[in-house]
């Protein structure tokens, strides 16, 4: 059987909240993104910028829980990077 899906209701009601300064909701927003997360996500596809911003925002918003995916997430930017992904190496540079 399919995995667990996330409801596009869900996916608006966090975007809502991101974009309006919730800063546990831009965690939960980067999660979506994140191609290192294992959490469902829908219809969205991984997205290493996406995932980078959100968790930052998140950060720079209060939400410590964050530091650890945002690292995370750089290490496998850094990895893929190396492996000769352009937008892993431009992400990385801007980090």
């Amino acid at each position: 059987p399919p995995g667990p899906t996330v409801k596009p209701s869900l996916n608006l009601l966090l975007e809502d909240a991101a974009g309006n300064g919730n800063a546990e909701a831009m965690y939960l927003y980067a999660q979506f993104y994140d191609p290192t997360c294992t959490r469902p996500r829908g219809t969205i596809e991984p997205d290493m910028a996406q995932a980078h911003d959100w968790y930052k925002k998140a950060l720079d918003a209060g939400y410590s829980g964050a530091a650890q995916d945002l690292e995370r997430l750089k290490a496998a930017v850094a990895e893929k990077a190396k492996s000769g992904d352009a937008e892993a190496g431009r992400l990385l540079r801007a980090w």
